[in-house]
């Protein structure tokens, strides 16, 4: 699979800045949905490491790749756009290709502590074990962009079918950030986590 031989080449280039770097999005939440669903993108939350800035690392991979990159801005939970680029958004350079690498930059608030856990959470892609933000943290950040674009119907999805599914969920922890980050879950979404386990 495609997107699989990707990943693998991706994680061998971020092998260098290790500690620094967590698979999100639609790849994360294949592997916690008990149904995968397609996705034609790899996402990564990257920090800092302390050979080079997050930004400078997306552009190294995704130059050695062989993608082109450009930058990505982002609203907050308010609405406010943030001040400087919050996304490196790579493409190949085929136009019939439909596989993109998205870097989320740390600026983005759920970014940083997201991967810090990720570092403790590896699963098994088939391809090896990958540093993959948690159940949680993938949660918050659909959430996050859910509120920035209402109209993303797949992330209130993944939020469904990762919360139907999942037997361990730390709610505390999620109900901590998401004041943190100053999100609010939907009523309809709410009514989904008195039946996860603590």
């Amino acid at each position: 699979m495609k997107i699989l031989n990707s990943l693998n080449r991706v994680s061998d280039l971020l092998a260098r800045y290790a500690g620094s770097w967590g698979i999100c999005g639609g790849v994360a939440a294949c592997i916690y949905r008990d149904v995968p669903r397609f996705t034609g993108d790899i996402d990564i939350a990257l920090t800092d490491h302390s050979s080079a800035s997050a930004q400078e690392i997306a552009k190294r991979v995704l130059s050695e790749l062989g993608y082109t990159h450009t930058n990505g801005f982002v609203t907050d939970a308010n609405g406010r756009l943030f001040p400087d680029k919050a996304l490196i958004i790579g493409r190949e350079n085929n136009p019939s290709a439909f596989l993109g690498i998205d870097f989320l930059l740390p600026i983005i608030p759920w970014v940083p502590r997201a991967v810090e856990r990720a570092q403790s959470n590896c699963l098994d892609y088939g391809i090896k074990r990958l540093p993959t933000i948690t159940i949680e943290d993938l949660c918050l950040a659909k959430l996050s962009a859910l509120i920035a674009a209402p109209q993303r119907g797949v992330d209130r999805e993944d939020i469904i079918a990762i919360l139907r599914t999942s037997p361990m969920f730390d709610r505390q922890y999620f109900n901590s950030r998401a004041q943190e980050l100053e999100l609010i879950v939907p009523a309809d979404l709410l009514l989904l986590f008195p039946k996860l386990q603590q």
